[in-house]
């Protein structure tokens, strides 16, 4: 598998003491068959996982997330969405609540 990770954005700022990169402004981020956007995000490279907000949305193959706030576990390769959440998956629609 490929273990590259894309992060772009206006503004992108690197903690490498914390092991974290953030960034923000119309970000987008892609990883193996996972993408993103929102406003803002962080990555924790320790610990492999990337945090969306500001209009989060994340896919993976057809699939698709949107909701407040979206983590993604790269080392599982699981999203999280909390808040208001709507997953299309494979063409078929569920929407309500949170979706863990």
């Amino acid at each position: 598998y490929d273990n590259r990770i894309s992060i772009t954005g206006s503004s992108v700022v690197v903690r490498g003491i914390e092991r974290m990169i953030s960034a923000n402004g119309g970000v987008q981020f892609s990883y193996r068959d996972m993408t993103g956007e929102s406003e803002e995000i962080e990555f924790n490279t320790a610990e492999q996982w990337v945090r969306l907000t500001g209009q989060p949305r994340a896919r993976q193959g057809k699939d698709q997330i949107v909701g407040t706030q979206i983590l993604v576990l790269l080392k599982e390769n699981r999203i999280i969405a909390e808040g208001k959440t709507r997953i299309i998956l494979s063409g078929k629609t569920m929407g309500g609540g949170s979706a863990r």
